[in-house]
């Protein structure tokens, strides 16, 4: 039901006042039905029309509904619906195509050969590779008819160089898609380390013999895969502005979108670099080539956000949460993206001035609001577990500390390997200490130093860095913020005789 009604919302978006013919007809009482949201789910929608549950007659009527509204969207000139004049183009570059094959069919050969022959044209301008094929084959063909043999070899040898280009775009695209299936079926890191090198070496193969924008873009990002994998993101920069001023050579081509794409990974770069100047600036050229009121504005923020906190700029971080929290799609994020930004709260919350007025944040209704990321046992939830530690921390409440020891040693003795994720480990072993010695400030402190130590000069494979992306803030700051707090409540402790 969500595929019809999806068509359906479309059609009357572009056309407002849009019914159907013969309002007593099943189709228009299914369209009136949808369009209403009357039906919720097919069984709703089967039940009203046919007084029985789905079957073979509702199912036909489903598809002469796709079907209908499919041939709404076509009748409808959407060019204007697209805004840059690359999408335009390839959206009218396929209807000069359909329209030349209809008028083929219908006997119009001469007339077709000319719109092909126009949109080839168009298509060679813009590198639409895949369009280019369409037209070469269609023109070859005709001009085979016609006995025009010189026209036939032209055509012969741009359609050879055409599909290799396009036989080299569809190799570099499948290696893409490889990295992005593996990255959402959650591979280990060390598989997907091995999988991003083995797929950027291809794809580096690649493009030293086709130099198409389809080629040049999907390597681009295949590079920035790479080289933040293996945690080189100096390397991200380079291959990010190698991407820019070759869009620059292209102008008519690469849309702000797509810039804006790259100017996003390297704020991404910049908060792995904890560079703050650079990382404002990108901010700022981010919002030159992206629809700020979009649901990728938050994406900018979120990483601008995390570098803010990384490098102790917290009223600035307060700022980027609250342009967050008031944007439009900020409540109609998926559950995973809000509870994130629940969390960064949190964090914020324990990391601003005590002499700053917050808005009073509540532990346990916190808690209660990050149920997704509490099963994610080897991911976020260990930045909700010193959440948790942290906010109990700020309120001084040591009793519901201690009653948490052992949840936290039983995670820690689970999920945390110190091969993996050595700065998270490091981090649980001072925890672990705090809470063994009673939060004895000076004890914990003289026996935490080496574990300090190891964190702050910590230099691994980048297959180990599992969790310490998740840094909201960096442990070794974290920690002199913990233990200032620990301090401060320790004075007005009273200790059970």
């Amino acid at each position: 039901m969500k595929i019809l009604h999806d068509i359906t919302q479309f059609v009357t978006s572009l056309e407002h006042n849009f019914v159907m013919e013969d309002e007593e007809t099943m189709l228009a009482k299914l369209f009136t039905g949808i369009h209403e949201g009357r039906y919720t789910n097919e069984e709703e929608a089967a039940q009203d029309l046919y007084e029985q549950p789905e079957g073979a007659a509702f199912r036909k009527l489903k598809e002469r509904y796709r079907k209908k509204m499919a041939s709404q969207v076509i009748r409808h000139d959407l060019a204007r619906k697209f805004k840059s004049k690359y999408s335009r183009t390839i959206y009218e570059t396929m209807c000069n195509v359909q329209a030349g094959q209809v008028l083929l069919m219908k006997g119009q050969a001469n007339a077709a050969r000319e719109i092909f022959k126009s949109t080839l044209k168009t298509a060679q301008r813009f590198q639409l590779t895949e369009t280019e094929l369409l037209c070469l084959k269609v023109l070859r063909y005709r001009s085979a008819l016609s006995g025009n043999k010189a026209n036939l070899e032209k055509y012969e040898i741009q359609l050879k160089m055409v599909q290799k280009r396009m036989n080299a775009e569809l190799e570099l695209e499948g290696l893409s898609h490889q990295l992005t299936c593996a990255s959402v079926t959650n591979h280990s890191p060390e598989d997907l380390t091995l999988l991003t090198k083995k797929v950027f070496i291809n794809a580096k193969e690649l493009i030293q013999h086709y130099d198409s924008y389809v080629i040049k873009l999907t390597y681009f990002r295949i590079a920035i895969r790479h080289y933040s994998h293996s945690e080189k993101y100096k390397s991200v920069l380079e291959i990010c502005d190698d991407a820019l001023a070759f869009f620059d050579s292209i102008p008519h081509i690469v849309t702000d979108e797509r810039k804006g794409e790259f100017v996003l990974q390297k704020l991404a770069a910049s908060l792995f670099l904890q560079n703050y100047e650079c990382g404002t600036l990108y901010l700022d050229e981010c919002k030159k080539y992206m629809d700020i009121t979009l649901p990728n504005w938050l994406v900018a923020l979120e990483y601008y956000f995390l570098l803010c906190m990384h490098t102790g700029n917290y009223l600035q971080a307060l700022d980027v949460f609250y342009q967050a929290a008031e944007h439009r799609f900020f409540n109609k994020m998926g559950k995973v993206r809000k509870e994130k930004w629940k969390l960064f709260e949190a964090y914020l919350n324990f990391a601003l001035p005590e002499d700053l007025p917050k808005k009073e944040f509540r532990l346990f209704s916190f808690l209660n609001d990050v149920p997704v990321y509490s099963r994610d046992k080897r991911g976020y939830n260990l930045s909700i577990i010193f959440a948790e530690v942290l906010l109990l921390a700020n309120m001084g409440d040591f009793d519901r500390l201690m009653d948490r020891t052992e949840s936290i040693n039983t995670y820690f003795r689970k999920y945390v390997r110190k091969e993996q994720s050595p700065r998270s480990y490091y981090f649980g072993k001072m925890l672990q200490t705090l809470l063994r010695y009673d939060f004895d400030v000076e004890k914990t402190e003289a026996i935490a130093k080496k574990f300090l130590a190891r964190i702050q000069t910590f230099s691994g494979k980048p297959e180990q860095q599992v969790l310490e992306s998740l840094e909201i803030i960096p442990y070794h700051k974290l920690w002199i913020m913990l233990l200032k707090q620990i301090k401060f409540h320790s004075k007005q402790r009273v200790i059970p005789q």
